[in-house]
């Protein structure tokens, strides 16, 4: 699994890993001690980058705005080819 190649995982206990395969069908619970990834981004985005993890490491939040940065501009390359 992708999250026992992370530096925090003896000491994690968040449940929505972005490291997880399984991530969507889990969820943060207001009683879990950590409500989300403590790990920096570019640790994640390394162990990610060679998988087959839905976002590459990358948390939702954080996959929503890139995705926010990339679909104007390839729909405005798309409007322009027409």
């Amino acid at each position: 699994m992708y999250y026992k190649q992370c530096h925090r995982w003896q000491k994690c206990s968040v449940n929505d890993c972005p490291l997880d395969p399984d991530q969507d069908d889990r969820e943060s619970l207001k009683i879990d001690p950590e409500q989300k990834c403590k790990s920096k981004k570019w640790r994640r985005l390394k162990i990610g980058e060679d998988s087959d993890l839905p976002r590459r490491g990358l948390t939702r939040r954080e996959f929503g705005h890139l995705a926010k940065k990339i679909v104007p501009e390839v729909s405005y390359m798309k409007d322009a080819s027409i």
